[in-house]
């Protein structure tokens, strides 16, 4: 909530916000408690999801899959299951912020430094991914937008015609 009212507070405007959330969670876990940690770490994208929408000007919430990691990849892939059927009940309800899925998940394990943070092409990949995410929500917003000034303008000239 800080780091979305900071934003605000600085003069800016959140169109975006992405929710990465889990590598560490599954890394830093004993594997007996991995099938406890995966609904604690949904639970925890559930709570930042309804954060980050409600902020000022209700942000897009993007949530990214893992990424392959070196370890912990049967976890990983249960997470990332977890968190598709997530995003899909997102997508069923209607009223809410547009939620988007960026899928990191079938991102090449070689674009790791270390098994868990990218290197430079592979934080280019990401951003790759993250675009074709975002554009159709763009897209949709430009031409929402575009419909709405045709009709104010077509609206106006028929009054100015008196009907």
């Amino acid at each position: 909530p800080s780091a979305l009212q900071s934003a605000f507070t600085d003069g800016g405007r959140l169109a975006f916000v992405l929710i990465l959330v889990g590598t560490n969670d599954l890394l830093h876990s004993h594997p007996h408690q991995l099938d406890y940690q995966i609904p604690n770490i949904i639970n925890n994208i559930r709570a930042i999801c309804e954060t980050a929408a409600n902020a000022a000007f209700f942000p897009h919430v993007g949530v990214l899959t893992l990424p392959p990691l070196a370890s912990r990849n049967p976890a990983r892939l249960r997470l990332n299951q977890q968190i598709r059927h997530f995003m899909a009940g997102y997508a069923a309800q209607k009223g809410l912020s547009e939620r988007f899925l960026v899928d990191l998940e079938s991102l090449n394990p070689s674009l790791a430094q270390d098994g868990v943070h990218f290197n430079d092409e592979g934080y280019m990949e990401f951003a790759r991914r993250t675009r074709a995410a975002i554009l159709p929500i763009i897209q949709a917003e430009a031409a929402s937008k575009s419909r709405l000034v045709s009709k104010s303008w077509l609206g106006s000239w028929i009054e100015s015609l008196g009907g």
